[in-house]
C-alpha cells in the first residue's frame, strides 16, 4: 500500500491534502523543465542531428501536449488509485486500448496525415485523459 492508500484508509485528510501539494509541486517543476526543453528543442535538435534534418514545429508541440498531458495526470491519477476509483482508471485505459488504432488508420488512410498521427493520437488521447479524470475529482 503506498502513501497516499495508507492515508485515505487512515482518513487523514490533511495529510492526503499534503500528498497532493507536494506532489502539485513537483509537477510544476516538471513544467518548467518541459518549457525550458521546448524552448530550447531546436537548438538542440540541431547540436544531436546537425542542420540537415529538421524537426517541424508541429512534432515539438504535439510531443509538448503528450508529456505535459501525461505529467499533469499522473498526480490526479495517483489520488483516484488511493482513493479507489480504479474503474475510473480502467475504463480510460479501456477506451485507449479500443481507441488508438482505429482514429490512427482513420487519419493515416482516410486524412494522410502519415508520420504525424503517432504523436498525434497519443497527444489528443492523454489530453482527454487529463480532462476526464480532471473533472472527476469534482465528483469525490
Amino acid at each position: 500500500m503506498d502513501a497516499y492508500t495508507k492515508t485515505y484508509v487512515a482518513e487523514n485528510i490533511q495529510k492526503l491534502n499534503k500528498f497532493v501539494k507536494i506532489k502539485v509541486v513537483i509537477t510544476l517543476i516538471f513544467m518548467i523543465g518541459l518549457f525550458i526543453m521546448w524552448l530550447l528543442s531546436h537548438f538542440v535538435y540541431k547540436i544531436w542531428i546537425g542542420e540537415d534534418v529538421e524537426i517541424p514545429n508541429y512534432i515539438n508541440n504535439l510531443t509538448a501536449l503528450y508529456v505535459l498531458s501525461l505529467v499533469l495526470s499522473r498526480p490526479i491519477g495517483n489520488y483516484l488509485s488511493a482513493i479507489n476509483k480504479l474503474n475510473i482508471l480502467v475504463l480510460l485505459s479501456t477506451l485507449t486500448i479500443i481507441t488508438f488504432l482505429p482514429l490512427s488508420y482513420v487519419c493515416v488512410k482516410i486524412y494522410g496525415m502519415g508520420i504525424r498521427t503517432l504523436i498525434l493520437i497519443p497527444s489528443i488521447i492523454m489530453t482527454t485523459h487529463l480532462l476526464f479524470t480532471f473533472y472527476q475529482l469534482f465528483f469525490i
